[in-house]
């Protein structure tokens, strides 16, 4: 169970982060500043596109792990 809860909220951050950097990039000045150093347009692109296959990989995994435990349920029935 806390397994399933850690994914969860893993998921939803990496949902979070990736539509924050999107709204910074449809802005009318797409750079974010982290302590004195500038992520320009082509980063956060970049950034993005980093955590859209992460969090495209762990949703396959989630799903195949639920369809994994539902056909077990089936079975034990």
């Amino acid at each position: 169970m806390f397994k399933r809860l850690l994914n969860f909220i893993i998921n939803w951050s990496l949902f979070a982060a990736i539509s924050t950097l999107t709204f910074i990039l449809l802005s009318d000045n797409p750079t974010l500043t982290i302590q004195n150093y500038a992520f320009t347009q082509g980063h956060l692109r970049w950034f993005i596109g980093l955590l859209m296959a992460l969090f495209t990989y762990k949703e396959r995994h989630y799903i195949k792990n639920e369809i994994e435990r539902f056909v077990r349920w089936i079975k034990a029935l």
